[in-house]
């Protein structure tokens, strides 16, 4: 009777080892996907726009060449009545025009920029905000492609961390900026990426959405560094991988300590 009250206990406590192991090895950081939405449908919207704010009123001057002779169009936000609170409503639901920097990015990217409102804005249009029902669709499509660009590479700077940080790439991307970049400060900031899946996935829509702005060698090593994501190296800097050895480290501690009690009742 003895042995089984014994045998008893020990069965308990590597159950109950177990499940601590299983439930815990579940838990996984929240890491969002991309922030870069789909475009709406397409339109079709003249290359040499240009935006004017007068006083009351925000319109397109839209300007071509027609048998030797600049022709000009004005497109405003409202034909009837004019104005812009479309537009201001757009910039403050989601502000693009800071002129933020490596010392206060992450002030902006936490209190100005709201990925979420922007992302709903620029993937459902700007009729979702009730200042620009029933505005001039045409001044809304040339302000879309005029913007979509900007908030996007705003998207990619803006995206976190486990611990709400901006991603690497961001102080890389700075770097790269001021003409202070080279290939090791490059791998030392993908290495760094390695901590977050978050941060990993920036590379990938870097490549997607902003190719254009790199050279063919910058575009290899990008390249380069979605493969070595993918080694052991990096995935052992992940996040939800030190994770998952702390909660198997305690596992191993958990049964150490299940057969010293058994040992101990025997």
């Amino acid at each position: 009777m003895k042995v089984s009250v014994k045998a008893i206990i020990l069965i308990f406590s590597l159950t109950s080892v177990y499940s601590f192991h299983i439930s815990n090895e579940l838990i996984k950081r929240k890491e969002s996907n991309s922030t870069i939405p789909e475009a709406p449908n397409n339109s079709t919207v003249p290359t040499n726009s240009t935006v004017v704010h007068s006083q009351n009123d925000a319109f397109f001057k839209i300007c071509s060449f027609k048998g030797g002779e600049e022709v000009c169009e004005e497109i405003y936000e409202d034909e009837t009545n004019g104005g812009s609170t479309c537009t201001k409503a757009i910039q403050k639901e989601c502000p693009l025009d800071m002129n933020y920097n490596e010392d206060n990015i992450n002030v902006y990217c936490s209190s100005y920029f709201n990925a979420d409102k922007c992302k709903k804005i620029y993937s459902e249009g700007f009729n979702t905000l009730p200042e620009c029902n029933g505005k001039n669709q045409k001044y809304l499509e040339i302000l879309y492609e005029n913007n979509i660009k900007k908030y996007t590479h705003t998207s990619i700077i803006c995206m976190k961390d486990n611990d709400g940080k901006v991603c690497p790439y961001t102080s890389y991307n700075f770097l790269r900026k001021y003409g202070q970049v080279d290939d090791s400060s490059f791998w030392h900031y993908m290495k760094e990426s390695c901590k977050s899946k978050s941060c990993m996935d920036v590379i990938p829509l870097v490549l997607e959405n902003e190719a254009h702005r790199f050279k063919n060698d910058e575009l290899q090593l990008l390249t380069e560094a979605i493969n070595f994501f993918k080694t052991n190296e990096c995935t052992a800097l992940t996040s939800d991988t030190i994770i998952k050895y702390k909660y198997n480290f305690s596992n191993i501690i958990g049964c150490l300590f299940a057969i010293i009690s058994l040992y101990i009742l025997l």
